[in-house]
């Protein structure tokens, strides 16, 4: 018992929790997407109280309309229904909107980030070409200090212009040295900057997202399993999650809270009443289950089904109760009676309505035994009991001595006003 109190409790907290996960997430997408609708703060302000009271209605309206249609208020139930259908309609618009617009940002940038890498790829990749084809040659600074301590005739050096200008054979090879030296420096200096170049593209490779040759591989897995674009795919799976997501936060509450009600908590356990004292003896008390069955009983015994009759309701309780007296039962209130009667005339194929004057059970008829007829003087013992006569005065007998004589008392049960006095000398 404890642990089917435990397990109880444990499938209420997972699906609450789970309801109100779903519900709190379909507030936020529909506070977003009605922030997206207005152009200044004070109409986004105002779509968003509008997007959330719908939410909180989407939420609260199942819970609502239930009691309205049991309790036979179908035209304020079929309005509720129908203002849940236009809360849902609307909030299941803002869920797809938000999983199409988040499912297209990502995308986005997952495209963005596999372009950026693709690049900076490229670069390194060029970069290393270019430096291995370059001529072997020494470090930079080493092959600048032996240009500087190059020595050419100083006639030749100024004909030249600083052996920039080799047109003749004198000057070519009196510069020829100055001149492997400048070819070498300049293949030292783009060495450099080639190397500084793939030092910064690894850096950046480092710290950008790796993204793969799709940006959508879900998307393009399912069409080519389905044989449909990627952009049906993708839509299809925002309808899916849209769904989800509105039925769970939409009926997740009232499926849970139908379906756990009553259920029993092992915090709070039931205890058998304790019987009372009583100096008399115990009368035949009317419990509920008790007296489900006598009033079963009753209508199968004393009724006959004919759609054409009816039975007015007080006098269908004055039959019962004629016939309960007969059986040596105590009937229950006419308000409990009405409440069983309907459930019990529903499976005999009747059914209770309404008059301007009072109530009547269409498509049966009181039937000839005498116990099941109406108006003998112990039916009219039954006549004008309620709900406040619930609490059924017991029937005592005390004798008790008055002046030499004994007085015998009797409290009847239906009437307590009314008590008759037996005195016996």
């Amino acid at each position: 018992m404890a642990v089917a109190g435990q397990t109880s409790i444990m499938l209420k907290f997972v699906g609450y929790s789970a309801a109100g996960a779903l519900t709190i997430v379909s507030v936020i997408t529909n506070a977003r997407f009605g922030w997206t609708l207005g152009t200044n703060p004070v109409d986004r302000a105002a779509y968003v109280a509008a997007s959330v009271a719908i939410d909180a209605l989407k939420v609260g309206l199942p819970l609502l309309a239930m009691p309205l249609w049991a309790n036979r208020h179908r035209a304020l139930a079929v309005c509720a229904i129908a203002m849940w259908i236009g809360c849902v309609t609307w909030s299941a618009n803002a869920a797809f909107g938000f999983v199409a617009s988040t499912r297209g940002e990502t995308i986005a940038e997952r495209t963005a980030d596999a372009k950026a890498r693709t690049g900076w790829e490229a670069t390194v990749e060029r970069a290393e070409h270019q430096l291995a084809n370059l001529t072997p040659h020494r470090p930079a600074a080493v092959v600048r200090a032996e240009l500087d301590a190059a020595v050419v005739v100083s006639s030749i050096w100024q004909r030249s212009k600083q052996c920039t200008n080799v047109r003749l054979d004198e000057s070519r090879a009196a510069c020829s040295e100055v001149l492997r030296l400048r070819q070498e420096l300049a293949a030292a200096e783009a060495a450099e900057h080639l190397e500084n170049k793939l030092v910064a593209g690894r850096a950046k490779l480092a710290t950008v997202t790796v993204a793969g040759a799709d940006a959508d591989p879900q998307a393009t897995a399912l069409a080519s399993l389905v044989g449909v674009d990627p952009a049906q795919i993708r839509a299809g799976i925002g309808l899916l999650l849209a769904f989800v997501l509105e039925a769970g936060s939409a009926l997740g509450l009232t499926i849970i809270a139908t379906a756990t009600k009553g259920v029993p908590s092992p915090a709070t356990p039931r205890r058998p009443l304790s019987p009372r004292p009583s100096m008399g003896r115990r009368p035949n008390a009317a419990r509920p289950r008790t007296s489900d069955d006598h009033i079963r009983r009753w209508a199968l015994s004393g009724l006959d089904i004919d759609t054409g009759s009816s039975v007015p309701a007080r006098r269908a309780y004055e039959s019962f109760c004629n016939w309960a007296r007969g059986e040596g039962i105590e009937p229950p209130t006419e308000t409990y009676f009405g409440r069983q009667f309907t459930k019990e005339i529903a499976l005999l194929g009747g059914r209770k309505r309404k008059t301007r004057k009072s109530a009547v059970y269409s498509g049966i008829a009181l039937g000839g035994s005498p116990r099941s007829r109406a108006g003998s003087p112990e039916a009219s013992h039954c006549r004008g009991r309620s709900l406040t006569s619930l609490t059924l005065r017991r029937e005592t007998a005390s004798p008790r001595a008055h002046h030499g004589r004994a007085t015998l008392v009797t409290t009847p049960r239906i009437y307590p006003q009314a008590t008759a006095r037996a005195t016996v000398v």
